[in-house]
């Protein structure tokens, strides 16, 4: 494109934005004058006034927002499509407008190569030899924008990615000028998030798990890792101070400790060995007989000379083997449906009104019973990922629980969280009972084999992703409760042929409910209809 100021005013509105953008680069504040001056409007400003944060200067900055630049643009209409001026998630499916405010967040080499915002974001101007701001000045131009409401600047959205790429004086700044960081403040999944964390330095890794910590402190929750950001050796997670951090500060229910075990094993980090055996990973007789055995193995010298060591110091072995007797008596003398057995087979919490949710299921029956009770207190709720294979605690539990073909669930439930028996491929049946109230979204994602549900009279929505996937799904009766299907609820349904719909039910195009399915006919409001 000519760069050349002056003869501009024939450009389209697109060419008018991509010169302002180019020239922006410049870093000339004379030159950007020249064209705002010449072109007078422009009709998307949001990504040169983020080009102008990172690469240009406060000057120029404020030249834009003086002639009216904004971050703001409509999220409807043609906008984003014609500057490529969104992010795509879900594989894809869905895009998200870019909020180019987050470009003060960027913390790129003094080579000028991208950073991350680069390479998440889609619809940036190709690679340019220009070298990017420090953080200092990035730090001054966030407080300038602070104090410009004109300028639609996001500060708690840049926080957050500042805290996340490691920008810690963009953070600093922001946060002293009164801008608080939300977890809400990302659009982002929690894995994204989390594996781009990790791949931060170890201090600038720490600095982020802090602060993402304190951020949720307020609201009485701990920050919880995938087990994702455990599975890479060259994660900061196994510096010795990161990895006391998570392990005191956040939630670790969920981790499978043996895998980490293997991994600092694998890295050979004495230091951080120590750090879980604080943390009591390697406390049982069977798991320090597992890591030896695995260090053993591995070849890892140094490592079993610690864990025995270890073992001489603290462990009393003949009060241990008291113990397992005293544990061994009492599991032979349980009741199949007792405490300690159901134990075995099902994890699970007690809510606040008493009640207990199961958190997940760890045993390998291919039909599988809910219980109705555990102990004295009712099963209510089974929880979010609670059968997900995709989200199991160890390559076992993902097969057991893939081959599941009926579950039944006990007249005790009302609710079915998110994801809960997302991914279980072989299940043919589940029985749901009309207590039934509230079925969370991608409920039954990738259940392949499942060729008919009864859908409880009393639910009001049928949630985003609830049957995607669900390729043998053949018909379905959607109780007259309901009043709202989400996006791609039956998406990618292929065998899905009639279904019957709620009277009070709105809708202006069957086809955008049920894309990319084989459906030849509904029922609605007392009279089939066929679909051409």
């Amino acid at each position: 494109m000519n760069t050349t100021v002056g003869n501009n005013r024939k450009l389209t509105e697109k060419g008018k934005v991509e010169l302002l953008e180019n020239i922006v680069l410049s870093g000339d504040v004379e030159k950007v004058n020249a064209v705002i001056e010449e072109c007078q409007t422009f009709e998307f400003t949001a990504r040169a006034l983020g080009l102008a944060c990172l690469y240009a200067s406060l000057d120029v900055v404020k030249a834009l927002i003086k002639a009216g630049a904004t971050f703001y643009y409509p999220t409807y209409g043609n906008t984003i499509k014609k500057y490529r001026a969104a992010y795509p998630v879900l594989g894809g499916k869905k895009h998200y407008p870019v909020n180019y405010s987050v470009m003060l967040a960027e913390n790129i080499p003094n080579d000028g190569d991208y950073g991350p915002a680069h390479r998440f974001y889609f619809g940036l101007l190709p690679k340019v030899n220009v070298v990017g701001n420090n953080s200092e000045t990035l730090a001054d131009i966030a407080e300038y924008l602070l104090h410009e409401d004109r300028a639609a600047f996001d500060a708690p959205q840049t926080l957050f990615y500042a805290v996340l790429w490691g920008n810690i004086e963009v953070a600093e700044r922001l946060k002293e000028k009164g801008t608080s960081i939300t977890m809400e403040s990302s659009t982002r999944s929690r894995q994204e998030i989390m594996s781009t964390l990790t791949r931060l330095p170890a201090d600038k890794c720490l600095y982020a798990l802090k602060e993402l910590s304190w951020s949720l402190q307020a609201s009485k929750q701990k920050l919880s890792l995938p087990k994702s950001v455990f599975e890479s050796p060259k994660s900061s997670v196994f510096d010795p101070e990161v990895l006391r951090f998570v392990l005191s500060e956040t939630d670790i229910s969920k981790l499978n400790k043996t895998a980490i075990v293997k991994q600092v094993i694998d890295i050979g980090n004495v230091e951080g060995l120590e750090v879980l055996a604080s943390a009591d990973f390697i406390k049982s007789k069977k798991q320090r007989e597992a890591a030896v055995s695995y260090a053993t193995e591995q070849g890892k010298n140094d490592m079993i000379a610690w864990m025995l060591d270890y073992q001489n110091r603290t462990v009393d072995i003949v009060a241990e083997e008291e113990k397992e007797l005293k544990k061994m008596f009492r599991e032979l003398n349980a009741a199949p449906d007792s405490v300690t057995v159901l134990k075995k087979k099902w994890s699970y919490v007690k809510l606040k009104d008493g009640t207990l949710e199961i958190t997940s299921y760890k045993g390998d029956e291919e039909e599988v019973e809910i219980p109705p009770k555990i102990g004295r207190d009712a099963v209510t709720s089974i929880g979010d990922d609670a059968f997900s294979a995709s989200w199991s605690s160890t390559k076992k539990n993902k097969e057991n629980k893939m081959r599941i073909i009926a579950i039944t669930i006990p007249d005790t439930v009302v609710r079915i969280g998110d994801r809960a028996f997302e991914e279980c491929g072989a299940l043919k049946t589940i029985v749901l009972p009309e207590s039934v109230r509230e079925i969370g979204l991608g409920a039954f994602h990738g259940c392949r084999a499942l060729a008919a549900i009864r859908l409880p009279d009393g639910i009001k929505s049928i949630e985003l992703s609830t049957f995607c996937n669900c390729y043998s799904l053949k018909d379905i009766v959607i109780p007259q409760s309901v009043r709202q299907i989400g996006a791609y609820a039956f998406e990618n349904c292929r065998s899905l042929e009639a279904i019957t719909l709620p009277d009070a039910m709105e809708f202006t195009d069957i086809r955008q409910l049920f894309g990319r399915t084989d459906l030849k006919k509904y029922y609605h409001r007392g009279q089939w209809h066929n679909i051409q």
